[in-house]
């Protein structure tokens, strides 16, 4: 029974990962559009056409586990940052910033410098967070497969597929790593690198742990 529950869960995982990967490819050309949207003309309302910097002022910060909520005019404009250090974390209600607009949303602030700090939940970003779902949600699947090898006296009888276990899980856990990653720190190069390191790693060391395991086994037996 749990290895059916755990090959159903495998499956919804993959058939998950590609809904996301879907969700994140029309994310990633809303995104183009973003960039490719002119700036507004003077003190042009903004529209579909244009992006505008405004000046609104804060009404509400709200700071939890979950990163910082800001909301602008009574809450009319919402931006959303997983990391709120610096300038960001020290916004309080009644202060006046620039945010960038389109689309009648708030996509990022601008600080006193001129550094822009664009929000989890804006153009830029959006695809990042299905890009590294779907590849979280595809490593959480091949690990639930090693679950079954780990669980299934079938495949405990053939160790002939044992190479092909650490294949999967070197590639479970570094996929699951670089989905956390991208969706972090907003890369999906610097998510790959880490997930590329960390597979190489895995497949280095997992072989010698085995090998060293069988060797005691080997020995304990003789004894």
């Amino acid at each position: 029974m749990v290895l059916v529950m755990l090959g159903l869960f495998a499956v919804a995982a993959l058939v998950y990962a590609g809904a996301l990967a879907h969700w994140a490819y029309g994310e990633r050309a809303h995104a183009g559009q973003f960039l490719a949207a002119p700036r507004c003309a003077g003190r042009a309302t903004p529209a579909g056409d244009c992006s505008a910097w405004l000046t609104r002022t804060v009404s509400n910060v709200n700071a939890s586990k979950s990163g910082l909520d800001i909301d602008l005019d009574g809450g009319a404009l919402h931006l959303w940052y997983l990391n709120a250090s610096g300038w960001i974390g020290e916004l309080t209600a009644g202060e006046q910033v620039p945010v960038l607009v389109w689309e009648g949303s708030a996509q990022a602030l601008r600080d006193p410098e001129g550094h822009v700090f664009y929000s989890e939940g804006s153009s830029l970003h959006e695809g990042y967070s299905d890009i590294g779902g779907a590849v979280f949600m595809s490593g959480a699947a091949l690990l639930m497969m090693v679950c079954v090898y780990a669980l299934s006296p079938w495949f405990q009888r053939r160790p002939r597929y044992v190479a092909l276990v650490v294949v999967l899980a070197a590639t479970g856990v570094s996929g699951a790593v670089s989905g956390a990653v991208i969706q972090h720190a907003n890369s999906v190069n610097t998510g790959v690198k880490i997930g590329v390191i960390l597979f190489c790693v895995i497949g280095i060391v997992a072989p010698v742990v085995l090998r060293l395991r069988l060797t005691r086994k080997l020995a304990a037996h003789d004894c």
